[in-house]
């Protein structure tokens, strides 16, 4: 990531933004825009800038709102994430890109989806990890979610759901008990989803009873706790379990049912679904992403979430392969 400069840009909403930033001297190939989820920040990203920016890539990696360097409100509207999209944008504009391909993951899937429905001018394309394309609710209804996913796949994959937006100490709970959160979000045995974080009420007790687990395969200890140091940096975890807390509220919902022509959409998109991520379940984000995306690709991984830590190789073949069908790799 030596070639990267660390940049900052103040949005029009007054929050300053976070991210890497390479701008390839040729300019032969277009711009990498890379948005993660939680709970992570832009240095999850080093396998794929490290790959990519040697090919010609220019990058922009962004620590989205609430973490890294970015602002960190503590206001659950700040994230409502079509604002938070729009928020990329004057971030593309203040950099003079106009056509990006965006890679997301998990809640970095949100925002992308939102850049699909209302700035879909800026796209290229669409790489969605783990997550799929995700449609702006007209209400979100946490126990219907419940229910829809224990009789569709046997199990509810939304009860940490609860703990982490609608619990208002959540964050102090997890921070004082850091290496259990760990344990439970990074684990060693994708299974321990299916057991200590879907179930309702397992992820609170598990966290407040700072109950441990193997650490995942793919670190070790420094690197674990250099991840741990800049997730809890200036202002810790109130931040990033607002993301889950705007959806009890009904911030995001939208006013008017979207038509037909609204919900589809033509941009290329690849989403890599894996299938040991038990919350992120293969079959829900192929049925949903079908259902909207007309020039799709699905490609499976077999791993659990952190598909960027897990399958870095790979993940970058699979990006390359599908860079090269859109006739942009040399």
């Amino acid at each position: 990531m030596d070639k990267c400069e660390l940049k900052q840009f103040q949005i029009s909403r007054g929050f300053t933004y976070c991210y890497y930033r390479y701008s390839d001297p040729n300019r032969t190939k277009p711009t990498l825009l890379f948005l993660h989820g939680f709970p992570s920040t832009k240095e999850d990203w080093v396998h794929q800038i490290e790959h990519f920016v040697p090919k010609g890539f220019s990058i922009i990696a962004v620590d989205t709102l609430g973490y890294g360097g970015t602002s960190k409100p503590t206001e659950v509207i700040a994230y409502r994430v079509t604002d938070m999209a729009k928020d990329i944008t004057e971030i593309l504009d203040f950099e003079n890109e106009r056509k990006v391909i965006v890679i997301a993951h998990d809640w970095g899937s949100g925002i992308s989806a939102r850049m699909i429905d209302n700035h879909r001018d800026y796209l290229i394309a669409a790489v969605f990890l783990n997550v799929g394309y995700i449609p702006q609710p007209s209400g979100f209804n946490w126990e219907q979610a419940m229910k829809y996913t224990d009789l569709s796949f046997g199990y509810s994959t939304f009860g940490y759901w609860e703990f982490f937006g609608n619990v208002r100490d959540a964050h102090i709970i997890t921070e004082k008990n850091i290496d259990s959160f760990y344990s439970l979000g990074f684990p060693n045995d994708p299974e321990l989803w299916r057991t200590d974080l879907c179930p309702r009420g397992k992820a609170q007790e598990w966290i407040e009873g700072n109950k441990q687990a193997p650490r995942a395969a793919y670190w070790d200890e420094e690197t674990m706790r250099a991840h741990q140091r800049r997730l809890l940096s200036s202002g810790g975890l109130e931040a990033p379990f607002l993301y889950y807390r705007v959806y009890f509220t009904g911030v995001n919902n939208r006013p008017n049912p979207p038509s037909p022509e609204e919900m589809t959409f033509s941009t290329p998109t690849l989403l890599i679904p894996c299938s040991k991520d038990y919350v992120a379940l293969k079959e829900l984000q192929i049925q949903r992403t079908r259902s909207f995306a007309q020039n799709l690709i699905v490609e499976e991984f077999d791993c659990g979430h952190w598909i960027m830590f897990e399958k870095p190789e790979l993940l970058n073949e699979r990006l390359a392969h599908f860079l090269d069908n859109l006739k942009l790799v040399e």
